[in-house]
């Protein structure tokens, strides 16, 4: 074979060559390009729900909150507090329940169908006084008010407090038995 030739072949098989890393180095990097892109579509878009949720979740926390403290202030519930508060907890979660994680819809549903369930057991007049019952219903509000914490992030956060440090937890079962210990030691 000629010298040429030889060479020729050479230096067209390294042309190839090139050729295919560059491609596969090129698909490599579009790969990694469509990824960041979607990654900061992804967080723009969670900063924009988180955005949304600072400003709607309140609203519900705010009546979820203060029905649990009429619920401890007066140790009992009547017919016209729960149906108020029934009314006013379905408008806000048709407002805003749009913006819950799954999560928090399905505790907000469970609530829902909690309350509607008690409001069709009651019966004008009548008073729940019943500590189990008052109990139940508090535990029940306490879930979604956790949940639509977590949902903004609260426990995710660690707070460093001097020497102290705080360890905020998610387990609902764990914050709602500390606040019925809360509670129970406060009345004492």
């Amino acid at each position: 074979m000629d010298n040429t030739v030889l060479t020729a072949i050479i230096a067209f098989t390294g042309v190839i060559i090139s050729t295919i890393i560059t491609m596969i180095i090129n698909n490599r990097n579009n790969r990694i390009n469509i990824g960041k892109a979607y990654k900061d579509v992804e967080q723009d878009y969670a900063r924009e729900l988180i955005k949304k949720r600072i400003e709607v979740y309140p609203l519900m926390y705010e009546e979820l909150s203060t029905f649990i403290k009429i619920i401890q202030v007066r140790n009992k519930i009547t017919f016209q507090d729960l149906d108020v508060f029934f009314d006013k907890f379905s408008i806000l979660i048709s407002k805003i329940s749009i913006f819950y994680s799954s999560e928090t819809g399905s505790t907000s549903y469970g609530l829902w169908k909690f309350i509607k369930s008690k409001v069709a057991s009651l019966s004008e007049g009548q008073v729940i006084e019943n500590h189990e019952e008052l109990r139940e219903l508090r535990k029940e509000i306490q879930k979604l008010e956790i949940c639509l914490k977590k949902d903004l992030g609260v426990y995710i956060v660690e707070f460093n407090d001097g020497e102290k440090k705080v360890r905020l937890t998610p387990n609902y079962s764990e914050i709602t038995e500390k606040v019925d210990q809360f509670n129970q030691n406060n009345k004492k």
